[in-house]
């Protein structure tokens, strides 16, 4: 996949998220066979996707609270340290990647386990790192101390 390719499909994460979920929900139709469906993989899919949905809405809603952008592309007004930010440095991604995970869980297919594993590996090695750096020259020193302090996913 040629670089133009990647930035433009880590551009805007949440799409990114709502498409590999649509392109698992696919597998659906192709009547490919199920993992063990059973109460448990349900109980963990609907745990995993009320955690994912709490984490990005919470995050999200943090940062209006501080009159700041959402928009991945766009370089912050404010440095978010506080609430989930003080334990995770991405938690609108990783609620994003937990709502992947419960798709795998709800969905019991094998096919849908590349979408949170691309969404990680897309996040980790090129969305992350460009909002880092922009960040990071936005805020400089304040913002190495975080990134030391508190980790990327958790």
């Amino acid at each position: 996949m040629g670089k133009m390719m990647v930035a433009a499909l880590t551009r805007y994460p949440l799409f990114l998220m709502l498409g590999l979920a649509a392109t698992a929900g696919i597998s659906l139709l192709d009547g490919e066979p199920r993992l063990a469906g059973n109460g448990f993989l349900l109980l963990m899919g609907a745990l995993l996707g009320l955690a994912g949905a709490l984490l990005l809405s919470t995050a999200a809603g943090l940062f209006r609270r501080v009159g700041t952008t959402v928009d991945p592309t766009k370089s912050p007004d404010a440095l978010v340290t506080h609430g989930i930010y003080s334990l995770t440095r991405n938690p609108m991604y990783l609620g994003m990647l937990l709502l992947l995970a419960a798709e795998v869980c709800l969905l019991g297919r094998p096919l849908t386990l590349l979408s949170p594993l691309c969404f990680f590996v897309l996040m980790n090695t090129q969305r992350i790192p460009a909002e880092e750096a922009m960040v990071e020259a936005r805020f400089g020193d304040a913002f190495t101390e975080y990134k030391a302090r508190v980790r990327r996913w958790l």
